[in-house]
């Protein structure tokens, strides 16, 4: 298609002097006119890439499980009584934050302040009447040695002490209890936490063994997630595991495995895991979601490749493996990425050089020359995602490739053009005589 002088080229986004590198190809296919077109350079002549390399190896690798569940409250309290009584009082709310000690709720104790003061006066009779009793005794003893008096009177003086002391025991008992049972009408928090849910108002009659309210211990909550059979005898008690909960963004909260399930769940065959977490703070609440990250005890040897090493190509994870000057493409069997890192499952062998830059630019069977400072050390790798390369390495690679595509038509194009085009000598006017 000829070029018009109103013609423009689509803009891609490259660097100026990376569109004129793309134009002057077309601007001398054009010049060249009706000539013939040039025959495809041969396969040596094919454009040379180059590339970094990394040669693969095995490397300590411990697995990472990523999963999801639950924070549920690892403690909960809840808040009876223990004698019958009619509710006279509710200081808490639900969702309330509370403290030991705290109190709660108190019932209607007149009825029980009347049976602390009988018991109380129960106790001071008893302690009178063991005083005569005693009094009795002690005079009987002294006249039965002088025997002034029989030995039966003393015995029955002596029952009479013994019953005494005997009645004043049981009123303490019985003070005791009604004091207790004074102090059970107020219900005092044992631990610190939130109020899950109040069933309780006044006026309300309770007995023994009705729930007031349920009550979720502050720090004590745990993370209920799951893991696969494949995955479960790789964790071990206590080991330590990050988790992040959308509910508190921004945080990552240090949890322990508490306890691993030796029994799956029916219906999908998991294991339960749980990890006590820490709420110091208070953010998290009970039924979040929450992300864990469980790690394997035991480090393994696998072959590693790094995630920069990675690209997409007919919507498959493939890597380009330099073999004897080429590009070969590969297809390897994959696991999860961790780290940046990515553990190979197979189709790669340890020893080959796997190429970790230009990767937009290859393709398979592509000439590549690995550069002088490439070697197999441990490449940096970015935190962005498979197959990315930042625009000025891009932009230079594409600078590269066309300059020498561009070096290799202008030696086969021009020439070709300057010998087939038909020379023409200038025209001269003829000169016309001038007769005097």
């Amino acid at each position: 298609m000829p070029i018009t002088p109103h013609a423009t080229l689509p803009r891609c986004g490259l660097p100026h002097h990376l569109g004129a590198l793309l134009v002057l190809p077309l601007l001398l296919t054009a010049c060249s006119g009706g000539a013939e077109q040039s025959p495809a350079p041969p396969q040596g002549a094919q454009a040379v890439i180059d590339v970094d390399v990394i040669t693969l190896d095995y490397r300590p690798w411990r697995q990472h499980i990523n999963s999801y569940g639950r924070v549920v409250s690892a403690e909960k309290v809840v808040l009876g009584v223990e004698v019958a009584g009619t509710i006279a009082a509710v200081h808490f709310r639900e969702g309330q934050r509370i403290t030991a000690g705290q109190q709660l709720v108190s019932l209607d104790d007149r009825k029980q302040q009347l049976r602390l003061e009988r018991a109380e006066a129960n106790v001071a009779t008893a302690k009178a009447e063991l005083h005569k009793a005693r009094g009795t005794y002690h005079r009987l003893r002294t006249l039965l040695s002088r025997q002034v008096i029989a030995e039966e009177t003393y015995k029955v003086a002596q029952a009479a002490y013994r019953a005494a002391s005997a009645r004043l025991n049981q009123a303490h008992a019985a003070e005791k209890l009604a004091r207790q049972e004074l102090q059970d009408l107020t219900l005092i928090s044992p631990v610190d936490g939130t109020v899950e849910s109040e069933q309780v108002e006044p006026g309300q009659r309770v007995h023994p063994g009705d729930t007031l309210a349920l009550i979720q211990t502050a720090d004590a909550l745990q993370v209920v997630t799951y893991v696969r059979e494949q995955e479960v005898n790789l964790l071990r008690l206590g080991d330590s595991a990050p988790v992040q909960s959308p509910g508190v963004p921004g945080r990552t909260y240090e949890a322990r495995i508490e306890s691993v399930g030796n029994t799956a769940d029916a219906r999908t065959g998991n294991f339960p895991v749980k990890l006590r977490i820490d709420n110091a703070d208070g953010l998290l609440r009970e039924g979040m979601s929450a992300e864990v990250e469980l790690r394997s005890r035991q480090a393994e040897q696998r072959l590693l490749i790094p995630r920069q090493a990675i690209t997409d190509r007919d919507r498959q994870r493939v890597v380009f493996v330099e073999r004897e000057g080429r590009a070969v493409r590969v297809t390897p069997v994959l696991g999860m990425a961790m780290d940046g890192w990515v553990p190979v499952l197979a189709g790669l062998s340890a020893g080959e050089r796997v190429i970790v830059n230009h990767l937009p630019l290859l393709a398979d069977h592509n000439r590549v020359r690995i550069n002088a400072a490439s070697s197999s050390a441990t490449p940096p790798v970015p935190g962005d995602a498979p197959g990315e390369e930042t625009s000025q390495a891009l932009s230079q690679a594409l600078s590269q490739t066309l300059s020498q595509t561009l070096s290799q038509t202008l030696s086969q194009t021009a020439p070709q053009a300057l010998s087939q085009a038909p020379f023409q000598a200038p025209s001269q006017a003829p000169s016309q005589a001038h007769t005097p």
